[in-house]
């Protein structure tokens, strides 16, 4: 079976990451990528602004949001309702490294990076960003638009809500539930319950309450 054909949206550093991903995975034939910029990835052939894409889906039905969200994730679901009416499809880019045990699910345009581990009975969002190197372990639920930064570890059971972002190297313990819009900083160890729009920073886990992240 041939390669299908696709479209990269965005030009910086998670779009480079996306691309080294479809290119491991031998199965995508990248048409090249779009992008506020020519930024210069790689060989890949820059086609424009997103103001292309009307065009493009003439031809090529798939595509994958390659913008990350460290700071909000708005960028991305305004992108996935554009590309929605547009008419394309945004199927999941798991890595070749990846290993997803059984029972995992993961919704459409959700990015899994390599060396990513999903224990049995996961359930992963759509349009989630679940990086390099991270540890989603049994029976967690991670929502929609919601971004796992490199080495983060979920133990088994957790819950994260709609839009959370969790930064490098964080630790989630068993069976906590953090709701939606939830900042949690880089190196934190979240051991009780988050209610929504919080910052938590820090080990023990300090929260900010109203803190908004979009």
């Amino acid at each position: 079976m041939g390669k299908k054909n696709i479209v990269l949206i965005g030009g910086g550093g998670h779009a480079r990451v996306v691309f080294s991903t479809l290119v491991r995975l031998k199965s995508w034939n990248i048409i090249g990528y779009t992008d506020i910029k020519n930024r210069h990835i790689d060989s890949l052939e820059y086609l424009g602004t997103d103001g292309v894409l009307k065009d493009i889906v003439k031809t090529v039905k798939s595509a994958v949001i390659a913008v990350g969200q460290i700071k909000s994730y708005e960028l991305r679901y305004q992108l996935y309702i554009k590309m929605k009416e547009l008419g394309y499809s945004l199927p999941p880019v798991i890595a070749a490294s990846a290993v997803t045990m059984q029972n995992v699910s993961i919704g459409e345009g959700t990015y899994v990076g390599e060396q990513v581990y999903l224990g049995p009975d996961v359930k992963i969002g759509m349009m989630d960003i679940i990086n390099t190197g991270s540890t989603v372990e049994h029976e967690s639920r991670i929502g929609d638009f919601v971004h796992l930064s490199i080495n983060t570890t979920l133990a088994g059971c957790t819950r994260v809500g709609d839009g959370t972002f969790v930064g490098l190297g964080a630790n989630i313990s068993n069976g906590v539930t953090i709701e939606d819009n939830v900042t949690v900083a880089a190196g934190t160890v979240v051991r009780k319950n988050v209610e929504s729009r919080a910052l938590v920073y820090g080990n023990p886990a300090k929260v900010v309450k109203g803190y908004k992240n979009k």
